[in-house]
């Protein structure tokens, strides 16, 4: 798959060399990036997912790291992911719309954004908030941002790590997360943990769309899903799984009553009705669930931080 990508990216130089050039007009995001920041060592020291000079791409400069995982996401997704590769943002943004409805978020936060294929449909779902997508690696950032440009939303692209967000207490609406705990090892997800729930205004929302946890599922569909743990450079997969989700959110600060589960069928395959009706159901786990197939279900977790007492 990676090999298909590459020798298609390294037919074509120019384009990717001029990516992020300044294009008319404008759709009023940004992106920021910060020198002192670097991958950390537990991703710099292999090819995540096998991609060859993972998200940070090698020795190269430049976006060509970013235009290599979005072809390689769009090759390995065959048609389940969305026109835009974005079904998931849009599944968890439109999950959070009907859950909370009344949730009127200023600022949003997808933490851990790679190019931003889910990040782009928080804005959809929210247009008068300002959505912001974090990453580390900042080659993904900046096709992220020329991408999200091209696409006319207007997402601000920053530099940052997970365990240090760069935000005041109380000061963000909701925190978004997508496939993204599964790469990190235990103590930093516990770490983020932390961080959402300092950052997240009294009634915000923390959610994440990940796999769902080892003890929901048949012994051969938990097998099936911790196979990338062993042959696909994510060594921190099953660790995850193992986890008590509703553990990491306890122990972080919220309440065991403000946490929830489900279950969802992809947004932009099914009706608004049928969406709506599936969200709100208890959460369900089978063969398809985080599972591509024609009929996958995705799963998310978190938690609502509680109101403050007046």
């Amino acid at each position: 798959m990676w090999q298909s990508v590459l020798r298609a990216v390294e037919s074509d130089p120019v384009s990717v060399a001029q990516i992020g050039e300044p294009e008319a007009p404008r759709q009023g995001g940004s992106l920021t990036l910060d020198n002192a920041i670097s991958l950390p060592d537990y991703v710099d020291t292999m090819d995540v997912h096998l991609m060859p000079g993972n998200y940070q791409g090698g020795h190269s400069d430049g976006a060509e790291a970013g235009v290599i995982y979005d072809n390689g996401l769009d090759v390995f997704s065959f048609g389940m992911m969305g026109e835009n590769l974005d079904d998931i943002g849009h599944s968890m943004a439109n999950f959070t719309r009907l859950k909370w409805p009344d949730l009127d978020p200023s600022l949003i936060v997808d933490v851990g954004c790679t190019i931003g294929h889910n990040t782009l449909p928080w804005k959809q779902a929210f247009p008068d908030a300002e959505v912001h997508g974090l990453d580390a690696a900042a080659p993904c950032l900046q096709y992220g941002h020329a991408r999200a440009e091209a696409l006319g939303v207007e997402i601000h692209f920053r530099q940052a790590l997970c365990d240090a967000l760069p935000y005041e207490d109380n000061s963000v609406d909701v925190v978004f997360s997508s496939m993204f705990l599964h790469e990190l090892p235990t103590a930093l997800i516990t770490a983020f943990f932390a961080e959402a729930y300092r950052v997240l205004k009294p009634g915000g929302v923390l959610i994440n769309m990940e796999l769902p946890p080892n003890d929901a599922l048949d012994p051969y569909d938990a097998f099936y899903l911790d196979w990338d743990c062993f042959y696909n450079n994510e060594p921190f997969y099953k660790d995850f799984r193992d986890l008590s989700y509703q553990g990491l959110c306890t122990d972080a600060g919220f309440t065991d009553a403000d946490f929830f589960q489900a279950t969802m069928p992809r947004y932009t395959y099914v009706s608004e009705a049928e969406f709506s009706q599936a969200s709100i159901a208890e959460a369900s786990f089978d063969e398809d669930t985080g599972r591509l197939s024609d009929t996958i279900t995705w799963y998310a977790f978190g938690a609502s931080k509680r109101p403050s007492l007046p």
